[in-house]
């Protein structure tokens, strides 16, 4: 898989495990429905370049870059998308038991 997909897909992963710390603990309740709305829109992102890498089209980086920094600025997300992406960029993985 390309490098940037592979960065991509762990960081949609790695927001999952974010979106984590918006749920009240042990209930079915969620604590921050914005912030869990901001990260859904977040993954959404991510998906679609993600999408677009697999299938063979081409993204504009500079556009790409424009809005992860816009989305990275975020006070509700923003430590969450650097903590996904960067976690991904170094590799590390938080495997699903399968």
């Amino acid at each position: 898989m390309d490098a940037l997909a592979q960065v991509f897909c762990l960081g949609a992963k790695n927001l999952t495990i974010a979106a984590r710390d918006t749920y009240v603990p042990g209930s079915l309740e969620v604590r921050s429905p914005a912030t869990l709305r901001k990260i859904n829109e977040c993954q959404h992102f991510l998906l679609g370049v993600l999408s677009r890498l697999l299938v063979g089209k081409g993204i504009d980086r500079e556009r790409l870059i424009a809005r992860l920094l816009e989305l990275s600025e975020d006070t509700d997300i923003g430590a969450s998308l650097k903590w996904a992406l960067s976690s991904a960029l170094r590799g590390d993985r938080f495997d699903t038991d399968i």
